[in-house]
């Protein structure tokens, strides 16, 4: 997506895969701005969502009111994660609109300006995260049985293009 001030975009597959057995893989580039504020490989509830779906801009990552979760990858600092250089899954959002953080690290590799190899795995209600082949996150989730799998972006003030590429998707078994 361009280099845009608050700015957000989506872009999913249109056919739900079922939640409980997934390996995603994707390589995730945020450069060419001056670093806001992220993208997210998003998991939306297929029975409450559509592959249409767009969150808000800005700290909402293009995902903040989309049901569902996400793995979220943060470059610019929030009212709920302040780090400028972390990844995490995300479960929604709170009462002022701000992401909910499950779990976040900031022990990684610099998003800016990647590329990175973002790895996730979903095991019953266990998903795991990897960078560049590092495992750097793990929570429990209660997934949706069926989701919709894309990928959103925003911007603030700060801006960035957020680009995936080589996208590899294996669902059950």
């Amino acid at each position: 997506t361009p280099d845009a001030a608050s700015d957000a975009g989506s872009a999913f597959w249109t056919t739900a895969v079922a939640s409980s057995d997934l390996n995603v893989s994707f390589t995730a580039t945020l450069t060419g701005g001056t670093g806001g504020d992220g993208l997210t490989m998003t998991l939306a509830n297929a029975a409450s969502s559509s592959p249409t779906a767009l969150g808000s801009a800005g700290s909402g990552l293009g995902f903040g009111g989309i049901a569902g979760d996400a793995v979220a990858m943060h470059t610019w600092g929030s009212a709920t994660n302040s780090s400028f250089n972390s990844i995490g899954v995300v479960t929604g959002v709170d009462s002022s609109g701000d992401l909910e953080w499950r779990v976040s690290s900031s022990s990684i590799p610099s998003l800016r300006p990647g590329p990175n190899l973002i790895s996730v795995t979903v095991r019953g209600n266990k998903l795991l995260v990897w960078v560049d082949g590092f495992k750097v996150c793990s929570t429990t989730l209660t997934l949706p049985k069926n989701v919709y799998i894309g990928f959103t972006r925003g911007t603030g003030e700060s801006t960035d293009t957020h680009a995936v590429s080589n996208i590899q998707i294996g669902a059950g078994g």
